[in-house]
């Protein structure tokens, strides 16, 4: 090795998903799954009350937030949200306001990759987010293994 660093394009998989508590704040739950295969997982305590597609943006927010600072510079991301996933495809009209404004960020954050990819899993394809979301807002007290709270 000679001293100089090498960029290394590193791949991650990502599932998000959310969980918007009625008589609470919502939690947030990412897995990443690395190139190399290791597995990291995060519960997000979202510090504000939101509806459940806030909640997901925020998720989705947050993962590429993660995968950036991991070094990440190619992102497949999965999500169970079909309104979510359709508004950053641009096959949904994003309506209102604050919706609007978190896909502008998703879209600042997405260009920051040199590849980016999103696509629509069914509900039962991310458990492992599903719980740590769950985790996160109280609903459950679950834990996988290798998790960060935030």
């Amino acid at each position: 090795m000679t001293g100089q660093m090498t960029n290394l394009a590193i791949e991650f998989d990502i599932e998000f998903t959310s969980t918007a508590h009625p008589v609470g704040l919502g939690g947030v739950g990412v897995h990443i799954v690395t190139e190399s295969g290791e597995e990291l997982n995060y519960e997000i305590k979202l510090s504000f009350k939101d509806t459940n597609n806030e909640a997901e943006y925020e998720a989705l927010l947050e993962g590429l937030t993660v995968a950036r600072s991991l070094g990440a510079t190619e992102v497949e991301k999965r999500a169970d949200s079909q309104v979510v996933v359709s508004q950053v495809t641009g096959r949904f009209a994003t309506k209102g306001e604050k919706l609007k404004k978190y896909l502008q960020q998703v879209g600042k954050e997405r260009d920051l990759f040199k590849y980016f990819h999103i696509q629509q899993i069914s509900r039962g394809g991310n458990n492992k987010a599903d719980h740590l979301a769950k985790s996160a807002s109280g609903w459950e007290e679950t834990r996988l293994s290798n998790y960060t709270i935030v």
